[in-house]
């Protein structure tokens, strides 16, 4: 049987990313010749569409260990924002889809939509309030195929997330400024084709998280205490992969300063599962370093380790280890990004024992012509080596990209 991809990032983890991102994001003043779109105003709303095209070519679509199906594509990216700043307010409405088109497999066509708002809220001198909500008509790429089945095109899903961050910062006698935030998100996934396998992998997940940081020395560094309840659920599933996930963290941050920026965390994590498989426990951690060398050249280090689990047709629970390092240079109106990769899963309880490594390449060049006008190149290289036969697979692609904005 066919077994389905083990799922990105889950879209309310994407949520309260993007809306922390966006709490702690500065608007940055962008150069008269850098490519920044200024939009169109009017009052206080301001509406900025852009657009991407790309071509290139993909030399293993569905990523098959052999008989790769291999094909030049065209891509377009439209994005539409509309943003509304009002003193210590900021509403956005956004609006983006992907349409790629494979000029010899068109099978593997595919649409993406998403539709989403957020704000952010100043709540006097000391408190803060983020907010997103996003709705996807996506495609997951077919990524762990069966050997001994042909792999099939990507498969069509509806999710819906929601996430809220509130963020207060106390002012004590003694000068300090301890900070309290309290993260809550939701989410909804529902596969719409080939059903007799992907209704194993609609999800629906909630996460609560609770974290105080006190400052070590203002403003650059704070450390503190994270708790962390994320509950999932595979309503339509028989594989007992339903469970309750708590972590307890320590955490340390760097807030950026002229060279330096970065965080880490570390603690048990216990996920229960709700039946039949025991209980998972372990120390898991991720951390990020950021050097910024230069005005114009930066190194950042990141890993993680953690638990997971792999929905759908042979499900089963995951133990994984991610490094990644990433170089980024700017030459004048040009800039360069080269991230590597590394991933190691080990399957912690399938029918027989499986350990993947996944290693990455990528290259991406972007050069100025205008604040409206933007060209790039984009190469990138992906590996799969398994310890069952099969499952392993290689995959190069290319792309040269235009942009343009209003």
């Amino acid at each position: 049987m066919r077994r389905l991809p083990r799922c990105p990032a889950r879209l309310a983890s994407l949520v309260l990313a993007a809306v922390a991102g966006s709490a702690l994001a500065a608007d940055e003043p962008a150069s008269g010749d850098a490519f920044a779109p200024p939009g169109l105003r009017w009052d206080a709303w301001t509406l900025q569409p852009q657009l991407l095209v790309a071509t290139g070519h993909n030399d293993n679509l569905r990523l098959q260990s052999a008989g790769q199906r291999r094909s030049a594509f065209v891509a377009l990216f439209p994005t539409v924002q509309l943003q509304r700043q009002d003193g210590s307010s900021r509403l956005n409405l956004g609006w983006r889809a992907e349409r790629t088109t494979y000029l010899s497999s068109r099978l593997d066509d595919s649409t993406n939509t998403e539709l989403s708002a957020d704000g952010i809220h100043l709540l006097g001198t000391r408190t803060a309030v983020a907010w997103r909500a996003a709705g996807q008509e996506w495609h997951d790429s077919v990524s762990q195929p069966d050997p001994s089945q042909p792999a099939l095109p990507p498969d069509r899903y509806l999710a819906a997330a929601a996430g809220l961050v509130w963020r207060h910062d106390l002012a004590l006698a003694e000068g300090a400024s301890p900070r309290l935030e309290l993260d809550a998100s939701a989410s909804r996934k529902r596969y719409r084709t080939q059903r007799a396998l992907t209704i194993l992998a609609d999800a629906d997940s909630a996460s609560l998280i609770g974290r105080v940081l006190v400052p070590l020395a203002e403003p650059e560094r704070r450390a503190g205490v994270e708790l962390r309840r994320l509950r999932q659920r595979y309503p339509n599933s028989y594989q007992s992969l339903s469970h309750t996930d708590v972590r307890l963290l320590g955490l340390l941050q760097w807030e950026p300063t002229a060279e330096w920026s970065g965080q880490l965390q570390a603690g048990p994590q216990q996920r229960r599962f709700d039946r039949l498989r025991p209980t998972q426990g372990l120390l898991s951690w991720s951390g990020e370093l950021r050097w910024q060398a230069t005005p114009r050249r930066s190194l950042e280090l990141g890993g993680q380790r953690e638990a997971s689990d792999v929905p759908g047709d042979g499900a089963d629970a995951v133990l994984g280890t991610r490094w990644q390092l990433a170089w980024h240079e700017q030459w004048g109106a040009t800039r360069a990004s080269l991230t590597l990769a590394q991933v190691r899963s080990h399957y912690v309880n399938g029918f027989q024992p499986r350990d993947d490594r996944l290693r990455s390449a990528d290259l991406a060049l972007r050069h100025d012509l205008g604040r409206h006008w933007q060209v790039g190149l984009n190469l990138g290289w992906l590996q799969r080596r398994s310890s069952i036969s099969g499952f392993d697979f290689t995959r190069q692609l290319g792309s040269v990209v235009l942009s343009t904005g209003l």
